[in-house]
């Protein structure tokens, strides 16, 4: 799986991470400095955003399949949100081995 970064003024490709295929990612962190990707084993991945290294791993930081992810902006991406299929929301610190702030489980789960 490769995820490409392009420059929204020359229409092109400027930087490419591989990766494993995962279901949704983000970049956090201060200036975007980090990668997350989410997995269907609940897994998140962490990633230098700038030198395409990979920095951690939170193993099963969900139960079920993590279907959505999103930076924090008005907490100047410092944290992070992780979604489940099953309705669990998790906050993350935004760093390279994340830690989680807070946890939110919905009645219903999230449809695909």
């Amino acid at each position: 799986f490769t995820i490409r970064v392009w420059d929204k003024k020359k229409y092109k490709s400027v930087q490419t991470i591989q990766t494993e295929t995962c279901n949704c990612f983000c970049t956090t962190g201060f200036r975007g400095k980090y990668l997350m990707t989410g997995y269907p084993n609940g897994d998140i991945f962490v990633y230098n955003s700038k030198k395409k290294t990979k920095l951690g791993t939170v193993v099963s930081a969900h139960s079920h399949l993590i279907r959505n992810m999103f930076s924090l902006s008005k907490l100047m991406h410092a944290y992070f949100c992780s979604i489940d299929v099953c309705g669990m929301i998790k906050v993350w610190q935004s760093l390279p081995q994340p830690k989680e702030a807070m946890e939110i489980n919905l009645d219903s789960g999230i449809a695909y």
